[in-house]
């Protein structure tokens, strides 16, 4: 029986100084209980070192989408919800208040 895959939707915007920890902490659950788990980060074009976190990380469970002209937290959400090929899809927030724990 093939495991359902989850799609974790992350929009962003100027969130890079808060990106490390929780993609170690998403990565974690990863690898202990939910080995189909992907991320999706929409950021609003922070300017902030998002892109380039995201590219020097090279993790291919992560993939990032930068709105250029399109800015808001709803519209985000459901860019990433287009974008997901899931069975499941969850919306964290950035900031930490939502934990990566299972």
């Amino acid at each position: 029986m093939q495991q359902e895959t989850v799609t974790i939707i992350l929009p962003t915007y100027e969130e890079a100084e808060s990106l490390p920890s929780l993609i170690e902490a998403i990565d974690e659950v990863r690898n202990t209980s939910l080995q189909n788990l992907k991320l999706i980060v929409v950021d609003d074009n922070s300017q902030d070192g998002t892109e380039e976190l995201i590219a020097k990380l090279q993790l291919d469970w992560v993939r990032l989408i930068v709105r250029r002209r399109e800015k808001g937290l709803s519209t985000a959400v459901l860019r990433g919800l287009e974008e997901a090929e899931s069975d499941y899809c969850i919306v964290m927030d950035a900031d930490g208040s939502h934990p990566a724990s299972v």
